[in-house]
């Protein structure tokens, strides 16, 4: 199997995980996006435009584990990430999503 097909299949397999856990649709897609985003870190390092993730916490870690090793590791990296301004926004102080009021 080349390298491309273990990368989709470690991000379906996680994607099953996540599914199975109960995971809402739009905290599904928030996680695939945290993929994306360490997938496409690790494509602008290869192509010279400089380092976005710390190594430890980038692309390749979650390539190197399996199981509850890389679910484990995968939180880590979550808690690591500082927020983005966004995520702050709709964020209220005691770290609880803001309620939007109905229409």
């Amino acid at each position: 199997m080349n390298s491309s097909n273990r990368l989709v299949q470690k991000l379906w397999n996680f994607c099953n995980v996540l599914r199975d856990d109960g995971v809402s649709t739009i905290e599904y897609v928030e996680q695939l996006t945290y993929l994306l985003f360490l997938k496409m870190a690790v494509e602008r390092q290869k192509a010279g435009l400089g380092e976005v993730v710390i190594i430890g916490l980038d692309w390749q870690s979650l390539l190197d584990r399996d199981g509850d090793e890389l679910e484990v590791h995968y939180r880590h990296i979550l808690e690591s990430l500082p927020p983005s301004s966004a995520e702050q926004s709709l964020t209220s102080q005691d770290n609880r999503p803001v309620a939007f009021p109905a229409d």
